[in-house]
């Protein structure tokens, strides 16, 4: 494969520069200690454990694109359910007619927002299901030159190769 940019032959596929960047640890470490004051002679242990993942910048830089997830917007539309009742109420507290009543205020407020919220998660819901493949698609057929860093995608007239 040659770099449209340069035409070097030293082209990697993105998912290869993806996967070179990432490394599990597992650590592991003991320790012990002793010391000596008022009360005598004092000991103690400890033990610790932890894991992770490292991740290079290149590596970052070629991930994969990644579906957006809905949790957070349904939780915004459950906390701002909750608390329309009390701004609502606060609101009415300073309108002009007193007596407006806020039962009607607080559904139509429900109906206004829910609505919102639901065109928010049909447009993410599109987004991870039509999109996100085709991206998905590009960055499978993309490729990263190791000597000048252009990314660029398997032309046809290569593919047959």
């Amino acid at each position: 494969m040659q770099c449209p940019k340069c035409k070097s032959d030293d082209a990697v596929k993105l998912s290869v520069v993806h996967a070179a960047g990432l490394s599990d640890i597992q650590t592991r470490s003991r320790s012990h200690g002793w010391a000596l004051g008022d009360g005598g002679l004092l000991l103690g242990f400890g033990n610790s454990t932890s894991s992770g993942t490292t991740q290079t910048q290149l590596s970052k830089l070629a991930a994969p694109p990644h579906k957006k997830r809905c949790r957070h917007v349904i939780l915004a539309w459950l906390i701002g359910l909750v608390m329309a009742g009390p701004l609502i109420d606060a609101f009415n507290a300073y309108a002009v007619n007193p007596d407006a009543t806020l039962r009607g205020q607080l559904q139509t407020f429900a109906y206004i927002f829910s609505a919102l919220v639901a065109l928010v998660l049909a447009a993410l819901w599109s987004f991870n299901h039509l999109i996100v493949p085709r991206r998905r698609d590009l960055w499978n057929r993309s490729f990263m030159c190791r000597r000048c860093g252009e990314i660029f995608q398997q032309s046809v007239a290569n593919q047959g190769r």
